[in-house]
């Protein structure tokens, strides 16, 4: 069965369905085309900031690499240790440093004893021990000074004792304390 249209009615016709394919082709190729291009072109613009920040990454890690280079081709530095070559060049270290923080607060510096130096891991512990006279506020200022400069000292085994007011004499807001301790660094083990 064939219609039979007017030669309008098929211009028409094929007018008609020349739209219907180029809707067709435009809803099932071009427009999830353009739909895709515009979301990559989006997604350009929102990744160029980091595209920008890892060439600059690039750039510094060339530099880091540079620098770290460089810091290991210094030879290794002692850090928080004791910087004598042997232990009883330390320990002279340490009387010196502990006699010129007792003259600064005032105190008075009985006497000092070398101890044993003894291994502990890869370093070599050094030990002094101290007695000395002094009132509170220097005591606090002495502890101070010893433990939060470089290198590192460590206070151990610390006695603290009031020394007796002598008689007739009035009472002292910071009385003279007598206190013992030992005082301890560390240096690296020689290599021998």
């Amino acid at each position: 069965m064939t219609l039979d249209l007017s030669p309008s009615m098929r211009r028409f016709a094929a007018i008609g369905l020349l739209f219907v394919v180029l809707a067709l082709v435009w809803s099932i190729v071009a427009a999830p085309l353009l739909e895709v291009r515009g979301t990559a072109l989006s997604t350009i613009e929102r990744l160029r900031p980091v595209i920008e920040r890892g060439r600059a990454a690039v750039h510094d890690s060339a530099a880091l690499q540079t620098e770290l280079k460089g810091l290991k081709q210094r030879p290794r530095s002692a850090g928080g240790l004791l910087a004598g070559t042997n232990e009883p060049i330390a320990a002279a270290q340490l009387q010196d440093r502990l006699k010129t923080t007792i003259d600064h607060v005032g105190g008075d510096l009985r006497s000092t004893q070398v101890l044993q130096p003894r291994d502990d891991g890869a370093f070599r512990r050094v030990t002094v021990k101290a007695q000395l006279s002094v009132d509170l506020p220097a005591l606090q200022q002495v502890i101070y000074d010893l433990e939060a400069a470089m290198p590192y000292l460590f206070l151990d085994n610390v006695e603290i004792s009031q020394r007796p007011a002598a008689r007739g004499s009035p009472a002292s807001d910071d009385p003279l304390l007598d206190v013992s301790f030992e005082l301890s660094g560390y240096m690296r083990k020689s290599a021998s």
